[in-house]
């Protein structure tokens, strides 16, 4: 996790330092200071705390801004754009801290947010968007009883190797690097203690929330809305059905078609622990930081069309393509990862294609 958090502190946006602005160093500081926070910070998993640290947050991003709207009618141009700049900072990491100590489904609405530069400002989304797969990882401390309690035994009895600092962390989990005592390189992904808990609250606060539109037209279809969520949650926090998905995928490519999704290690892998082959290379942004060609770009932008079409076609559509969920190979082929959320249509559904 050290060199993400790296590219992670590097992709801050940078200022001048100005008195009273914040600046690109200060930044990093308090985004260390974030993550050494919530190491050790164990998933909040009552529906009160959670809704109050909802409500708390929405608060200091609204006063931000407001200050920010009251300042402005006392400030010239410059000052106005560095006091945007400062504020759109601040509140990012604000954000990064709130949701990645809710994890779950709070920090998939920051992957959200972080997906939508015409509505966020952009300090908010190039911030908001390591949530994909940097988010605030957990100390192994919290994270090894989970793996005794699924595969009952500690990881040095299972693994040849296996390396305790995570090399990507989402809403759900993250993912450590190990090997198997047969030599192969794999990714051990690993569920939050309490997550399951945690997205059920979720799901009771958003139900609580559109109470009030219970005598409304609308209130049948947003209870088939919410319910959809609630099925697609427990989807997500099965690995054990994200083990068949990924069985399921693998057998629908070739290695003609250049795309590759990793092989299951089943006897590692359970309900919460989920162990599959290591796919190498960078992500999208990374992968874009080598100023690839566009012959290169065109090859792998061919290969997600794909490798989209052919899974929607066999009624396993790949539901969640954000850009963390692709790994860019250096030999060119294309790597497809995390396959939770895989929405499947009905038989009625299915006459409407």
């Amino acid at each position: 996790m050290k060199n993400n958090l790296t590219e992670l502190f590097a992709s801050l946006p940078s200022e001048e330092e100005e008195s009273g602005i914040l600046d690109s160093a200060e930044a990093q500081e308090q985004l260390k200071t974030i993550f050494a926070d919530l190491a050790y910070r164990p998933v909040p998993v009552h529906s009160l705390q959670r809704m109050w640290t909802l409500g708390e947050l929405s608060t200091q991003v609204a006063l931000a801004y407001g200050s920010l709207w009251i300042r402005g009618f006392f400030a010239d141009a410059d000052t106005k754009r560095r006091n945007t700049l400062e504020t759109n900072l601040r509140v990012a990491l604000k954000m990064v801290h709130r949701l990645g100590y809710l994890r779950g489904a709070a920090t998939k609405l920051g992957q959200a947010f972080g997906s939508l530069p015409e509505l966020l400002p952009d300090q908010v989304v190039s911030t908001l968007e390591m949530l994909h797969a940097q988010a605030p990882p957990m100390h192994f401390s919290l994270i090894r009883e989970v793996l005794r309690d699924e595969l009952g035994k500690d990881p040095s009895d299972l693994f040849a190797t296996f390396d305790k600092e995570p090399f990507a962390a989402a809403s759900i989990g993250q993912v450590h690097r190990a090997t198997l005592k047969s030599g192969e390189e794999v990714a051990v992904k690993i569920q939050y203690p309490g997550i399951g808990r945690a997205m059920h609250a979720d799901v009771r606060n958003l139900m609580a929330l559109v109470f009030p539109m219970r005598l409304s037209k609308e209130m049948d279809s947003i209870r088939d809305q919410v319910g959809a969520m609630r099925d697609m949650l427990e989807q997500e926090i099965d690995y054990e059905q994200e083990t068949r998905n990924l069985i399921e995928a693998r057998k629908l490519f070739t290695p003609e078609d250049g795309i590759v999704v990793p092989k299951v290690f089943e006897q590692f892998s359970s309900r919460r622990v989920l162990t599959a082959e290591f796919i190498p290379g960078p992500h999208l942004c990374n992968f874009l930081k080598t100023n690839p060609s566009q012959e290169l770009r065109d090859a792998f932008g061919l290969k997600i069309s794909r490798a989209w079409f052919r899974m929607y076609f066999a009624n396993a559509s790949y539901a969640d393509p954000h850009s963390g969920n692709y790994v860019f190979m250096n030999d060119g082929r294309l790597g497809l990862l995390d396959f939770g959320c895989i929405q499947r249509f009905t038989a009625d559904e299915l006459l409407l294609l």
